[in-house]
């Protein structure tokens, strides 16, 4: 069969198959508007056709796509239709994935956020797990926005119906968990947070066992919440010794990659990365407490445990694993700080800054005016003053 052969709706389908995007947009928007063909099977590959223009990179096409869908299945239905919902939730998530000016991606992102909720709630009811996950979306979006307050509300709902919804998708509540963790370190609201992870770590407990490994990173989080609001320091030991049996008796002492256990260089980091964030969280204790060789100790382990070839790690775990090396080399800093050596200290504030270049730039930025600090006790001012430049910027972005 030629490649003219069939109707447009046929021809489309055999150049999705083939990858020839162009091609098939232009073959569906013929059979859209030929007699015969089946509108609700056209919009459904239009829909496919987005998804792989966004898979492939090219978001402002997909966000495009999926505005001209919900304008035909408008036409179709009417605007208040439920088949609605998901292409307005993914032309959301494609506005968001493109660089395009604030009012051109962000605004009508939300827009579509809030419209495909109101719609869920319309159709299906408050409360659903599909609502939660677009919650979730758009506190990332009011975040990045600076309007804390709110998306701090909206994740909290998230989380509540993550609650209710844990024995049937653990994965809503975990991820409402994270977000909320974050956005309360952030802030710097320990006491929210710990409320916070005391009724996660319950729940998880009953969802997954007492000594599965994701309580032991919600156990460093409220561990590090206790030693930052000058709470319990030996409880926050206990927790994070805790975690580590967990995490030892799940990975072994020093978790690697073998032929008995295979894991991808993702997972082997992300295990690491938990390893070495309890590690430090209990080197911060030992601080605290004056226990200066046990700091050195646990901060040095820490550090080994990150030394993972980040050549072989996706760029999201390279990043995670940039940031952990400047924070572990920044506690390294007070520490020589602590005892002295300012030689010593300014040497690895200066690899902290280094490693954290290819991190998170607001985590990056506190870097940045930690050193400044330093520098300002030291009397290097214009050091300083440039250090607090630079921390602007990457605040400016």
């Amino acid at each position: 069969m030629s490649r003219g052969e069939g109707s447009p709706l046929e021809q489309a389908r055999r150049a999705l198959e083939l990858g020839a995007l162009k091609r098939a947009e232009y073959l569906l928007k013929q059979a859209s508007n030929t007699p015969g063909e089946g509108q609700e099977a056209v919009l459904k590959d239009l829909m496919h056709l987005a998804e792989l223009w966004q898979e492939s990179g090219k978001s402002v096409r997909a966000a495009r796509l999926y505005e001209e869908v919900i304008q035909r299945l408008e036409r179709l239905h009417d605007v208040e239709s439920r088949e609605l919902i998901e292409p307005l939730r993914r032309r959301a998530t494609a506005l968001l994935e493109t660089d395009l000016p604030h009012e051109q991606s962000c605004e009508p992102a939300e827009d579509c956020l809030r419209r495909a909720l109101r719609l869920q709630e319309l159709h299906v009811g408050p409360g659903t797990i599909e609502a939660a996950w677009m919650l979730l979306d758009l506190t990332d979006l009011l975040q990045d926005h600076e309007r804390c307050d709110e998306a701090e509300g909206l994740g909290r709902q998230a989380w509540d119906i993550g609650r209710e919804f844990a024995w049937d998708d653990t994965a809503l509540f975990f991820e409402a968990t994270d977000w909320l963790v974050w956005w309360y370190e952030a802030h710097q609201e320990w006491g929210s947070g710990q409320r916070l992870l005391e009724s996660s770590l319950k729940l998880a407990a009953e969802l997954l066992g007492a000594d599965h490994p994701r309580l032991a990173e919600l156990m460093g989080a409220k561990a590090n919440m206790l030693l930052q609001d000058d709470r319990d320091v030996d409880e926050a030991d206990q927790l994070c010794a805790r975690g580590l049996d967990i995490l030892a008796r799940s990975y072994g002492d020093n978790p690697v990659s073998t032929d008995i256990g295979p894991r991808s260089p993702d997972e082997l980091a992300q295990i690491r990365l938990i390893f070495s964030s309890l590690n430090s969280i209990r080197a911060h204790a030992a601080f605290v407490r004056g226990k200066m060789l046990a700091c050195h100790f646990l901060l040095n382990r820490a550090l080994l445990l990150i030394d993972v070839p980040d050549g072989e790690v996706s760029a999201e775990v390279r990043a995670s694993l940039a940031a952990a090396h400047g924070s572990t080399l920044q506690a390294m800093a007070h520490l020589a700080i602590e005892e002295g050596d300012d030689a010593q200290a300014e040497r690895l504030f200066q690899r902290a800054v280094a490693h954290s270049e290819q991190g998170d730039p607001d985590r990056m930025a506190m870097l940045l005016e930690d050193y400044a600090a330093w520098l300002d006790e030291h009397d290097r001012q214009t050091e300083a003053d440039q250090a607090r430049r630079e921390a602007e910027d990457l605040r400016n972005g």
